[in-house]
């Protein structure tokens, strides 16, 4: 079966079995991780959005930025990428933590 080729910006035209496993993985990687937000998007190295979303994370339907960003260098390099911020940050508002992994679908 091939892949639907969506654009980064048709959320709405995702099925809504998909939208389903991404509510189950989102929902699995807050319980086993203890994040407090969990966020997916879809797209590639030039443009993603923000498709599912639950607690301290983007909006659905939100632009990434991938300019200069770590979410960009994820979606370039394809490799997890995983930071903690220094001493001097941590006691500041944010996360305490940042792990992103890519997914490719190939049809």
């Amino acid at each position: 079966m091939a892949v639907p080729d969506y654009k980064p910006s048709d959320v709405a035209q995702i099925p809504l079995e998909l939208k389903h496993v991404l509510q189950l993985v989102q929902d699995l990687l807050m319980v086993c991780t203890g994040a407090a937000g969990v966020a997916i998007a879809l797209g590639n190295s030039d443009a993603m959005h923000c498709v599912s979303s639950v607690g301290d994370a983007p909006p659905i339907n939100i632009p990434l930025q991938l300019n200069g960003t770590l979410s960009g260098h994820c979606a370039r390099t394809g490799k997890i990428v995983s930071r903690r911020p220094s001493r001097s940050l941590a006691s500041h508002q944010g996360p305490r933590s940042v792990l992103l992994a890519p997914v490719f679908l190939h049809s």
